[in-house]
């Protein structure tokens, strides 16, 4: 098979393992269906891209909302995404002054959401904070995978609080 039409067929999203098995693919039509151009799609669209397999009439996205009516060939792969999902974090955390303490953040997004830490609408960093509010106060950062991790050294009253864990990537962002 050489060229396979889809176009017009109430397509929403297509699976690479379909077309994988298709090596001498050459072209693929896949106009006016109503794709939705998230994470699902975007490793059918990397296959694309890769096998260098093109469409005579790029199509267009019919949603997410801030992608309708882009063209597939103007959008970067990282376009192609889901808004992040924040699960496993702990809603209330208890420590002992003097102690270390460590809040856990599990995120899940395509492609890989920045992680970032907020505390009384500052961002925080690996960094020792200088301001009279956190005056010498200590956080470490550490992303590794799906697990974010804002540590506490010497934790002290001052440093009691909401701290939010966002994610965030094409999509939007979750917290």
């Amino acid at each position: 098979l050489l060229c396979l039409e889809l176009s017009k067929n109430k397509l929403h999203v297509l699976h690479v393992a379909v077309l994988a098995p298709l090596r001498s693919l050459k072209g693929l039509e896949l106009a006016s269906n109503p794709w939705d151009c998230n994470c699902e799609l975007r490793p059918m669209r990397d296959w694309m891209i890769r096998k260098n397999v093109p469409a005579t009439v790029v199509p267009d996205c019919a949603s997410p909302p801030r992608l309708t009516s882009q063209s597939w060939d103007r959008l970067d792969l990282e376009e192609f995404a889901c808004l992040p999902e924040i699960s496993g974090s702990s809603n209330n955390f208890r420590g002992l002054e003097g102690d270390e303490v460590t809040l856990v953040c599990r995120v899940n997004g395509v492609p890989a959401p920045r992680v970032r830490w907020v505390r009384a609408g500052r961002l925080l960093g690996n960094t020792t904070t200088t301001s009279s509010h956190n005056s010498g106060r200590s956080f470490m950062l550490r992303s590794e995978g799906q697990m974010s991790n804002l540590t506490i050294k010497s934790a002290d009253i001052q440093d009691s609080g909401l701290y939010t864990c966002n994610a965030e990537n094409k999509a939007g962002k979750a917290e």
